[in-house]
C-alpha cells in the first residue's frame, strides 16, 4: 500500500483507481481465479473502475527514531509514506518528560531530509543545530536522555493526514543511539 501512495495521482479518488486483472486465458499458467475455481476474465489496458472508494483518513505516526551523533543523522520511522512536504521547526529535543525538563526547539537551518521509501526519514543536521545540542550535556548525550515530542504538523503522510502529536508529557525516546567518537 505504501509503494502504491508514493506515485502522485494513483488511486486518490474513485476517478483514477482502476482494477486490472490477469486472468487464465491470458494463456499463461498464472492469473486470478473465483471461489469455484473459474477462471476471471482478464482486464487489461484501460481497467475496471471502482465502485467503492473510501479515501485515507488515517494519521500516521512515528514509530521510532534513532540518533547517530558521529554521522549527524536523525533517522525517523513511520508506520506509512511520509510526503516530502515536512516542517522540521515542530520538533523539540528534550532530556525527559518532566515539566520543566531541558528541551530544545530546533528550526533545523540548513538540514538535508532524504528517504528512499517514504517510511524512514533521514535527517541531516547542520554544524550550528549539532553544535547547539551538543552543547548542553543533559540533553541527547546518550540513549536515556535522548527524547522528542512533536505537532501533528511536522509530517504528513500522502493524503495530507499529519502525525500523531507526541506531546512533551510524554516524549518518545530515542530506540537507538550512537554517540560522536569524532575528535574536534
Amino acid at each position: 500500500m505504501n509503494e502504491m501512495k508514493l506515485r502522485d495521482g494513483l488511486a486518490t479518488s474513485k476517478f483514477d483507481t482502476l482494477l486490472s486483472v490477469e486472468g487464465i486465458d491470458s494463456g499463461r499458467e498464472t492469473g486470478a481465479y473465483d471461489t469455484k475455481y473459474n477462471s476471471i476474465e482478464s482486464v487489461f489496458y484501460n481497467g475496471t473502475s471502482i465502485n467503492v472508494f473510501e479515501e485515507d483518513m488515517t494519521r500516521p505516526n512515528l514509530i521510532k527514531f534513532y540518533v547517530n551523533m558521529t554521522n549527524d543523522t536523525f533517522t525517523f520511522e513511520f508506520d506509512e509514506a511520509i510526503s516530502k512536504d515536512y516542517n522540521l521547526t515542530s520538533i523539540v529535543l528534550q532530556n525527559n518528560t518532566k515539566i520543566g525538563s531541558s528541551q530544545h526547539r530546533f528550526e533545523f537551518q540548513g538540514t538535508r531530509v532524504r528517504s528512499v521509501d517514504g517510511l524512514k526519514l533521514h535527517i541531516t543536521i547542520n554544524n550550528e543545530d549539532l553544535n547547539a545540542i551538543k552543547y548542553d550535556r543533559s540533553l541527547f548525550s546518550r540513549l536515556e536522555n535522548s527524547v522528542l515530542s512533536l505537532v501533528g504538523t511536522s509530517f504528513k503522510d500522502m493524503n495530507n493526514n499529519l502525525v500523531v502529536d507526541i506531546s512533551d508529557q510524554v516524549g518518545q525516546n530515542a530506540t537507538g543511539y550512537f554517540e560522536d567518537f569524532v575528535r574536534p
